[in-house]
């Protein structure tokens, strides 16, 4: 509809975050914690020095080249992802992604947000949360999820490289 429209194109043009749910609303918001920091991950293709376990690392600096960013290359056979393992089945309420500044925080569009009980989970049991449409280009994006698992996915559905600088789980 329009206001989603307009919301979308105010943060696209200011940088500003996006998020489908103000934190606020949330019921409960106060008793989530951090489960991804320092989580076991794992990543297609990781290249220029940008490993995948970079976006969980507690540094939330947009400058790729300072080296504190994730990230995947392209390849024309299949998508490219990323994934989180919180070691246990969680309630996971939020997941939070910070962007790459300037003009290659284009790569993190056009991407699922999925989350799994099991890697082994087949593709119809995974839960999307959520997912980030061409042309929105924000520094943080929020997706409220509410659902038990162990694994958040990030998934594009392009074949272009994937690049981000943090991303949170929260939840329970």
């Amino acid at each position: 509809d329009m206001y989603i429209f307009s919301i979308l194109a105010l943060v696209a043009i200011t940088g500003a975050s996006y998020t489908d749910k103000p934190s606020a609303c949330i019921a409960g918001a106060s008793t989530f914690h951090l489960l991804s920091r320092g989580r076991p991950v794992a990543s297609s293709v990781p290249t220029h020095g940008g490993l995948a376990s970079k976006a969980v690392d507690g540094n939330y600096n947009p400058v790729y080249e300072k080296g504190f960013c994730q990230h995947s290359e392209a390849d024309c056979t299949k998508q490219i992802w990323w994934s989180v393992d919180l070691g246990k089945k969680r309630d996971i309420a939020v997941v939070k992604i910070f962007n790459r500044a300037g003009y290659w925080g284009l790569e993190l569009y056009e991407m699922d947000i999925f989350v799994l009980q099991s890697p082994f989970d087949p593709r119809s049991k995974w839960h999307k949360c959520g997912h980030i449409p061409k042309g929105v280009v924000v520094a943080e994006y929020s997706v409220s999820c509410f659902v038990k698992g162990q694994f958040v996915l990030l998934q594009k559905t392009n074949t272009k490289p994937m690049a981000l600088c943090e991303l949170e789980v929260w939840g329970r």
